[in-house]
């Protein structure tokens, strides 16, 4: 069960919830912002709209989540095979 949660240490607490907002406030659901935003030149609204993406699949394919040194997720989930970007 714990194997399971691994995710919800992922994203950090101050964090959760904030891209749903930006997608609800665009009138899109999740899954439709993040598809639209998956290439956004915006570096951090990139990352949290691939983590979204990658995290529905289940991270199959390969991918990784880059943490800072604090232990924060950069919300990047890297979309090529075999998890180097």
């Amino acid at each position: 069960m714990e194997k399971d949660k691994w995710i919800s240490k992922a994203v950090p607490e101050k964090n959760k919830g904030k891209f749903t907002a930006k997608a609800k406030a665009a009138g899109e659901s999740v899954q439709e912002f993040a598809k639209k935003k998956s290439h956004s030149k915006d570096p951090t609204l990139r990352g949290e709209a691939n983590f979204a993406l990658r995290s529905k699949k289940g991270f199959k394919g390969g991918g990784h989540i880059m943490m800072n040194a604090g232990g924060e997720s950069h919300g990047h989930a890297c979309m090529k095979k075999g998890g180097m970007c």
